[in-house]
Formats: C-alpha cells, sequence, structure tokens
C-alpha cells in the first residue's frame, strides 16, 4: 500500500507540475553560493534531495502536525504527530535512520482515552541520548514524556503548565535543549479570560522536574500573542523565542532571550522583527548556527501579508546579543498565500533551510495542489538556492531538523490519494571530513 501510494504521489505531482507550467526550480539546482565568513568555504545549498519522499506514519485516521528531532549520538531522527481519532486524539511517533529508512515500528506515546492531545514538539538530550515530547492536552495543560533513544517510555506524564501560575488554558507548545546546562525549555502560550494572553516558559531538569519556578517571557495584557517558537543558542548559552502579537492594530513578530546560566529567565527586554508596522504578519519559526565571529546567529522567518493580499515568506538574522543583523528580506512570494514556515539551522555548513506550504490551483479555479517548498539561506542572508518545490500533492506543517553532516528531513503532512499521512524527505549535500592515514 505504501508503495502504491509513493508511486501514485510521484506521478500525480509531476503532471500537475507540468500542467500547472511552475516556473520553480526543482530540488537541486542552485543559482548562486556564498561564501561565509566564518568558514572560510563556499556552501552548498541544502536543498538538493537525498532520498524521494517516503511514508513516515500510516494510521488508520488522519495524522498531524509532525515535529522532528535528530539524535547526534546515533545518527537518526525521531519523527512525532497527533491522530485525528475522534473524542480521543493520541501522539504517536516513529524511528527514522539517516538515510531515510524507517527503525523498529511506530511508537505510541500517549494514547489513554478520553483526552485529546494535539500539536507535539519534540527535543533530543545530547547528553542522556533520549528524548522530551510535549504537546497540547484537552486545549488546557502542556503535557511531557520523556522516551529513550529507543521509543520507551521513561517515568511517566510530566504536567509541565502545573508548574506556572494557574491559567484556565495552556496551549501552542514548543521545547528545546540547552546541552551546556542539560536541562529544557518548554514555551507555550496561556490564556485567561480576566487578564488576557501571555507567552510563559519553564525550565525542566533533565529528569523532566522543573528547575525553577514557570516565568513569562511577555507578561500579561489584553494584547493578543500567538504561535511561540524558540531556538537554543550553546555558544550563549541562551534561547530566543518568538511569536507573533497584537501591536496595537497590526499583528507584528516578537522575540525574547533567556538566558540558563544562574537559572532560566528573561533576558534584555522583548523587541520587534516585523518589516511593516502597518501589515499583519504571524506564525514566526526560528533556528541557530553557531558562529566564532558573533557568538552565534538566529534566522527568524514568517507569514507576511503582502500588497497583493496575501502571505509571502520573510526572513529577519538576529545577532546572538540579539541585536538585528541587516533588513527583513523576502524568501518567496507567490500569486497564492506561502504558509506556515519551518527553519533549520546547519552547524556543519553554518546555513538555515527554510520550508514552507504554498497551494497552487491546478488548473484554476479547481482546487489546489499543495506542495512544500524550500529555500537555503547563508548567514550572510545570500540566497544559496532557487526557490524549490520539496515534495507534496496535498501537502502541509512541514517540520525540518539538521541531521549529521549537512544534510537536513522535513517531515510533512500529505494526502496522495485518501487520508493524511506523515511523509519524509532527505536533503542537502552530505559533507563528511577526508580520511586521513599515516
Amino acid at each position: 500500500m505504501k508503495n502504491q501510494k509513493l508511486i501514485y504521489s510521484i506521478l500525480i505531482t509531476s503532471v500537475i507540475l507540468l500542467t500547472a507550467g511552475i516556473g520553480l526550480t526543482h530540488a537541486g539546482a542552485s543559482t548562486r553560493q556564498s561564501e561565509s565568513p566564518d568558514q572560510g568555504v563556499v556552501a552548498a545549498p541544502a536543498t538538493d534531495p537525498l532520498s524521494r519522499p517516503f511514508v513516515i506514519g500510516d494510521e488508520a485516521v488522519d495524522t498531524l502536525n509532525p515535529a522532528v528531532a535528530y539524535n547526534s549520538q546515533w545518527q537518526e531522527y525521531l519523527v512525532v504527530w497527533w491522530n485525528d481519532r475522534a473524542g480521543c486524539d493520541d501522539i504517536s511517533g516513529q524511528r527514522v535512520s539517516k538515510s531515510g529508512v524507517l527503525i523498529g515500528s511506530g511508537i505510541w506515546i500517549a494514547n489513554q482515552c478520553p483526552n485529546e492531545r494535539r500539536y507535539p514538539t519534540v527535543a533530543y538530550n545530547t547528553q542522556d541520548n533520549e528524548y522530551l515530547v510535549v504537546w497540547e492536552e484537552d486545549e488546557s495543560d502542556i503535557v511531557g514524556q520523556r522516551l529513550s533513544a529507543t521509543g520507551g517510555k521513561t517515568g511517566g506524564a510530566i504536567y509541565i503548565s502545573m508548574g506556572v501560575p494557574s491559567y484556565p488554558r495552556d496551549y501552542e507548545p514548543t521545547v528545546a535543549y540547552a546541552s551546556t546546562e542539560n536541562k529544557y525549555l518548554v514555551v507555550f502560550q496561556s490564556y485567561s479570560p480576566t487578564t488576557g494572553y501571555s507567552i510563559v516558559a519553564q525550565a525542566l531538569n533533565s529528569d523532566g522536574s522543573d528547575w525553577g519556578t514557570g516565568f513569562e517571557i511577555e507578561s500579561l495584557s489584553v494584547s493578543k500573542k500567538f504561535y511561540p517558537d524558540l531556538a537554543y543558542n550553546y555558544m550563549r548559552n541562551e534561547f530566543l523565542v518568538v511569536w507573533a502579537q497584537y501591536n496595537p492594530s497590526q499583528y507584528d513578530i516578537r522575540g525574547r532571550r533567556v538566558k540558563m546560566a544562574g537559572g532560566a529567565g528573561t533576558l534584555g527586554n522583548a523587541f520587534w522583527f516585523s518589516c511593516d508596522p502597518s501589515r499583519d504578519d504571524f506564525v514566526p519559526a526560528v533556528a541557530a548556527v553557531p558562529r566564532s565571529s558573533s557568538s552565534g546567529q538566529y534566522l527568524v522567518a514568517w507569514e507576511y501579508w503582502s500588497n497583493s493580499n496575501n502571505y509571502d515568506i520573510w526572513t529577519q538574522r538576529v545577532s546572538g546579543d540579539g541585536s538585528l543583523e541587516g533588513a527583513a528580506f523576502m524568501v518567496y512570494a507567490s500569486t497564492q498565500s506561502d504558509l506556515r514556515p519551518a527553519v533549520a539551522g546547519s552547524n556543519s555548513t553554518k546555513q538555515y533551510q527554510v520550508s514552507w506550504t504554498t497551494p497552487l490551483g491546478w488548473p484554476p479555479p479547481n482546487p489546489p495542489f499543495v506542495g512544500i517548498f524550500g529555500r537555503s539561506i547563508a548567514t550572510d542572508g545570500s540566497f544559496l538556492d532557487d526557490v524549490t518545490w520539496i515534495a507534496g500533492v496535498y501537502a502541509d506543517n512541514s517540520a525540518v531538523v539538521s541531521g549529521p553532516a549537512g544534510d537536513m528531513l522535513i517531515a510533512y503532512e500529505d494526502e496522495p490519494t485518501t487520508g493524511k499521512e506523515i511523509w519524509g524527505i532527505l536533503l542537502g549535500n552530505r559533507v563528511y571530513l577526508p580520511l586521513v592515514t599515516k
């Protein structure tokens, strides 16, 4: 069945692209490369395919919203998602080798009825060789579960938002691992009908216990805040947290650093990223890469509401100290809305991979073909390749993570025939050090 779906996906997507006459470059074509001052070498684009699309999660019900982490000790991935089981949504996962081969069978992470569990996120612990999976439960709590490297449960469920001042609703979690401290930081959105919206954080020890008390990244107010994301900069032992916030007549992207040394807490003032205060910006994503010249760098990507009444993908580079590097710049603009960006940074190649969803009519006004597109970006802000169709027929909600040697795994949901499954594709140019013998 999976092979039939793969063949069907490839055939349908090829026909769609040819019929629609999409003026885009397929994965692998490059228009320019960039010499990074931190490397002294030419960086190759990460959007070259290393595999064909392959099915990761295929259940009897729709599988949605994948998240992915890379295990650097075993050189493999863990992909997690939730399934749309009526009245009892579950959190599942699957290990994937660095070559795109499924390892073992699927993993049931949380599947007890009658709870509804959605929007999982996952981080890998490099010191303990294990994972922390975090999700939203019943639109009110943030819950986590530690997993061993083989996917087995370690300890019981962790009720993370219980350690934070009480709010009626906690949702949209994201998690990252601080390797210097061997701690996690979980960030999520909270809402109270009396005090408004807040972006809240809770640091955890490696065993899942609270490390200190929960704290607000951005204080409570009636100003609406959504879609938090975060990235860890090990060169400074800090995180950058980003979110969308109402300001005060439109939505813009806001961020703040969080320190870990001596206890987790906010660092400096919150600041704005958005490129135009007159238009809405949504759904930010952030990644980090190390740079010796500036103690690390972040890249923030988001949806930007353009003059043509649809969303484009924009990005902004940020120094490790939180200062903006240059101006915000557009990654892609189509005649359709370009949505839900994801971004990952490669420590080995010092570059970023951005992916997003773009629907394209085939032919208009029929239901659209929906693909995952991407582009590689150097730390100096230059593009390493053209905008690239990566995969997908009716795809959405991509997640991307850096692999062992400059390559990336992109996981996404797709529906090439019936029912949504979790798919994956490996991208990049693997860079290995030459073998030296004496």
